[in-house]
């Protein structure tokens, strides 16, 4: 060991003294030759002439170079050029060779008397990055924009509106939040350019400082902020207990329902906090489901609002904490009206949709404006989804086929496809329906001319026959239907533009 650092000593030593042979190399070279070579400081891009002294006895016929790597270069002329694509600040080795002519030998016309002489000097090279520097920066906060002094230019600050930020001796002050310009000058031998760019000062906090999320609700740290910018800049996301809430990129995620965890970040330089509650609130008469028993995942089937043209409906959730919140967007708003209460109104006959995120879970809710009797048809309707399917008990309580279903459901309002007990088949209803010029399309159509409480019948219709329906659906809009779908499935809903092509006929019954 100690013969390992005597060794590291002798090199380290034998290290100096060349350094200190090649700074006496420079500094009898300047007294003795034409340049003045030294250390200088340049921006990526930026050309540097070396300077040259007059009235020496020799003139530069050209000038040639080694370096420690890319990053800088030197021309016959004597102009160092700065790599333009450096983004870090980069040091670059230059050892100068320039080689000279004395002046005598012109004047004699004697033999070129030349001589060459070495320099050796550091090239720095540092961006100045202003789209960086003038990030946006939290109130009250301070931001080193000038920590360089650069050889050839000079670098000056502007600041359009002090009571938003100020720049004094190379320091940005972030004063009030607000936008304002600031203008850099660079000044190189008495010219000056100047750019101009934004800078906002953000005075960042969660909007809700208790705060509410359900299980599997997510959101983005940058929409729970309230006072910051497009490009403010968003680090150091935590979670105080990562099983209850936890954080993936710029998103946190409900995971169990629990009280008190703290999501913590750093906003544009500032550490900001909130507590949330995990809860489980979702739509009330939502029907859960859990598609993987070995998974913790669970997700609600929502039944749709259902109102008549002028009325109103007031949309239901439960499960929710004293600081949970309901946000709506109606994407139907010449169907209905939704309130940011919740209250539906109908406003013409058709369907839609909006969705309402509950402690930022997403729900999809069909609305629906129909007439009387077809709202009574359509709420009965989706009481029958989970329900079984089963054909020799299909008259049975909870048990359904699909012609039953149709059978049961519109029964109690007027429709009973002229028989009084047992349910007819598909191809009787739907052969019941063109009898009584309740028949409205006889092939697949858009769902777009379709109406909620219309009756979709699948199979061929061949010359007028209506023997090969084998199936039949309610249709309650939103591009939705509801059917007794096999003994596998029982009773669902489906979309119908995914079986449009099998569809026979569709009837309007109301």
């Amino acid at each position: 060991m100690n013969r390992i650092k005597n060794n590291l000593y002798i090199i380290s030593t034998i290290l100096v003294l060349l350094f200190m042979i090649n700074c006496s190399i420079i500094s009898n070279a300047e007294e003795i030759t034409g340049v003045q070579v030294g250390d200088i400081t340049v921006f990526p891009g930026e050309e540097y002439t070396i300077p040259r002294r007059i009235g020496d006895d020799y003139d530069i016929t050209s000038f040639s170079y080694t370096s420690s790597g890319e990053g800088a270069e030197v021309s016959e002329d004597g102009v160092i050029t700065a790599d333009s694509s450096v983004t870090e600040k980069k040091d670059v080795w230059l050892k100068i060779t320039v080689n000279y002519t004395k002046k005598s030998t012109y004047e004699n016309n004697d033999a070129p008397d030349t001589k060459t002489e070495n320099y050796y000097c550091i090239v720095s090279i540092v961006p100045l990055n202003l789209d960086e520097l003038f990030k946006p920066l939290a109130k009250g906060l301070t931001r080193d924009v000038l920590v360089q002094e650069y050889t050839s230019t000079k670098i000056s600050f502007t600041v359009s509106d002090e009571n938003v930020a100020s720049i004094d001796n190379g320091v940005l002050k972030a004063v009030s939040a607000g936008t304002t310009q600031i203008t850099v000058n660079k000044e190189v031998d008495g010219v000056i350019d100047s750019d101009d760019y934004q800078f906002t000062v953000t005075d960042p906090k969660f909007k809700r400082t208790n705060d509410a999320i359900a299980e599997f609700g997510t959101a983005t740290i940058r929409e729970l902020l309230s006072d910051i910018s497009e490009n403010s800049t968003i680090t150091d996301i935590t979670s105080s207990k990562p099983k209850k809430i936890k954080v993936e990129g710029d998103r946190i995620s409900g995971v169990k329902k629990c009280s008190s965890v703290r999501i913590s970040c750093v906003v544009d330089g500032r550490p900001v906090n909130a507590t949330f509650t995990v809860t489980r609130s979702h739509p009330k008469e939502a029907l859960k489901e859990k598609p993987n028993k070995n998974d913790s995942y669970y997700y609600y089937t929502c039944k749709p609002v259902i109102v008549q043209k002028g009325k109103k409906s007031t949309f239901k959730t439960t499960g929710m904490s004293s600081v949970s919140h309901a946000e709506y967007t109606n994407y139907g708003p010449s169907i209905v009206s939704v309130s940011d209460k919740g209250v539906v109104k109908g406003k013409k006959y058709g369907s839609s949709y909006f969705i309402v995120r509950i402690d930022y879970r997403e729900y999809h809710i069909t609305t629906v404006v129909a007439k009387k009797k077809a709202v009574k048809v359509l709420k009965k309707a989706y009481t029958t989804l989970g329900k079984n399917y089963s054909q020799p008990r299909r008259m049975d309580k909870n048990y359904y086929d699909c012609s039953s279903l149709v059978y049961r459901v519109f029964k109690p309002y007027g429709i009973n496809f002229g028989v009084n007990g047992w349910a007819p088949t598909a191809d009787m209803e739907a052969y019941y329906m063109y009898t009584h010029g309740k028949m409205k399309y006889h092939k697949g159509v858009s769902y777009k001319k379709l109406k909620p409480g219309d009756i979709v019948f699948f199979g061929p219709r061949t010359k007028g026959s209506y023997g090969d329906i084998y199936h039949v659906a309610i249709y309650v809009g939103d591009d939705t239907i509801i059917h007794a779908a096999g003994r596998a499935y029982g009773v669902i809903q489906s979309r119908y533009s995914d079986r449009k092509k099998s569809v026979g006929c569709i009837a309007r019954p109301f």
